[in-house]
């Protein structure tokens, strides 16, 4: 529930800025904010996923974010756009959820080896893409029938359930370390640092998604201004990104007996830079509907494969803070992208940036080719 409730309130008020606001940087600046937040917080909170009760830090960081919907819902007027407001209400809502995502993996992870790990990635992102999946449905409904304040109002009904569930349920806990919290900060860092293969995958987290990130960035702008959908439209049209991400627990674990990592990660590469090609040039609603479904598998393979290869290479005791890590870096890749295409959309329209986007992808394929990942 906690998942599906941050999605609704992320892809609403992307959603909603498109509407009142015809500038692509404004769209950008939702993804821009909501990882500011991660980037800020996210250290700190993987150090106390790995120092205090996992499952507690979890309930309160979702209790407090149903407060912060509650107090927005009271105080937003409805009559005038105010992005600055939004965009705060996305930054708060980043930085308590930010709070909760280390916590949440390691708790999971809990007692899993290796093989286990690698299961439970893709288990993962099954489960993260069916909360996107049905978030644009929701989010396009809510703000059609209720506006922004009632976005404001059920996300912040499902964070306080979500922190009561946490409260009630019993979980596995390790035991906690009696280290100081900036030692165990650095810790974690040096550890991840020391590691040549960690500093591998994080390079290629960093180029893949700070690329690809781009068309879901300006997919709301790009489904209004040059698809000409609807709310509804626009959210079935982001879900089908999901529902291609959600295949990867299909077709993952049958490709893998067939291919190697090297193998599948230009695969996917080579989809991704193919995708923006096609969102460039063809405004036929099936190849449209095929070229999302197959950037969502590519988006979900990639997270999956490389967070996966992440998680495996550390103990369950570190694993908040190695997560945090990875996180950051991430949400930089996020926040860059975001910022690159707002930026490039505004000066070469959308469809030009995706061919940017694309020519850089291919690149990075040729880059693989030569220099494969091991």
């Amino acid at each position: 529930m906690g998942g599906l409730t941050v999605w609704i309130q992320l892809i609403a008020c992307s959603l909603y800025v498109t509407h009142q606001s015809n500038s692509p940087i404004d769209a950008s600046l939702i993804t821009v904010f909501n990882h500011i937040a991660t980037v800020v917080i996210v250290l700190p909170a993987g150090v106390l996923g790995d120092w205090i009760n996992r499952r507690l830090l979890i309930a309160v960081s979702h209790i407090v974010l149903g407060c912060i919907g509650g107090f927005f819902f009271m105080t937003y007027n409805t009559a005038q756009f105010h992005l600055p407001w939004v965009l705060l209400y996305v930054f708060i809502s980043g930085a308590f959820d930010t709070l909760t995502l280390s916590a949440k993996k390691a708790l999971l992870l809990t007692g899993l080896d290796y093989e286990q790990i690698m299961a439970s990635a893709i288990l993962s992102n099954f489960r993260l893409n069916l909360s996107k999946c049905l978030s644009p449905i929701c989010a396009g409904a809510i703000l059609y029938g209720w506006g922004i304040k009632g976005v404001f109002l059920v996300c912040a009904m499902g964070h306080i359930a979500s922190g009561m569930i946490y409260l009630k349920i019993k979980t596995k806990e390790i035991q906690l370390s009696q280290a100081s919290f900036w030692l165990m900060l650095k810790r974690g860092v040096d550890l991840a640092l020391q590691s040549v293969e960690f500093r591998k995958a994080c390079v290629l987290l960093f180029l893949f998604f700070s690329l690809s990130t781009g068309l879901s960035v300006m997919f709301p702008y790009f489904a209004k201004y040059y698809l000409h959908k609807d709310f509804v439209l626009q959210g079935l049209l982001a879900t089908t990104i999901n529902v291609g991400s959600l295949l990867t627990v299909f077709i993952l674990p049958l490709l893998k007996k067939k291919f190697n990592f090297q193998s599948l990660l230009c695969l996917n590469i080579f989809i991704s830079a193919i995708c923006f090609i096609i969102l460039s040039s063809c405004r036929n609603d099936y190849i449209i509907v095929t070229g999302i479904l197959l950037f969502g598998y590519a988006w979900g393979a990639m997270m999956s494969m490389i967070f996966g290869y992440l998680d495996g290479l550390f103990p369950n005791r570190k694993l908040a803070r190695i997560g945090s890590i990875y996180g950051l870096i991430f949400s930089l890749a996020l926040i860059t992208g975001s910022i690159v295409v707002g930026l490039l959309s505004k000066s070469l329209s959308v469809p030009g940036t995706f061919i940017v986007f694309s020519s850089l992808l291919l690149l990075v394929l040729l880059h693989y080719i030569r220099h494969p990942f091991s």
